[in-house]
């Protein structure tokens, strides 16, 4: 374990995967476990009321494609470089949104103490 990461829990709601590293990339098989489709395997392995669970042989039964690993390399660099420029428009937009929105209090306030004018007949 990576002294970055000394005294972490660890509980039973992980579980660890080591996969055959001459068939996939660790990188591959988060993406891989991420999709929908696999998404879609793990809710329909879910059991449990309240607070459902999933046992390990749940998640070793989920079916991904794999492709070779240079394809995965591949398509993981692409999808990892989209997702990066994908977090920076999302922080953008939320910078953008952070400032209309203290634009149109300014607006309100002048609006409301007099120190705008409100457009309309004169008499």
């Amino acid at each position: 374990m990576p002294e970055a990461l000394a005294g972490a829990y660890i509980s039973q709601h992980l579980a660890l995967l080591r996969p055959n590293r001459t068939l996939v990339t660790a990188a591959w098989l988060a993406l891989a476990l991420w999709a929908e489709e696999s998404q879609r395997q793990l809710d329909e392995a879910r059991y449990g009321g309240t607070k459902q669970q999933l046992s390990l042989d749940d998640i070793r039964q989920v079916r991904i494609r794999m492709p070779s690993l240079a394809v995965q390399r591949r398509v993981t660099e692409a999808l990892l470089l989209e997702m990066q420029h994908i977090r920076r428009i999302e922080h953008l937009r939320t910078r953008q949104i952070s400032f209309l929105l203290e634009r149109r209090r300014a607006i309100v306030n002048a609006a409301v103490s007099g120190d705008i004018g409100i457009p309309g007949p004169r008499p």
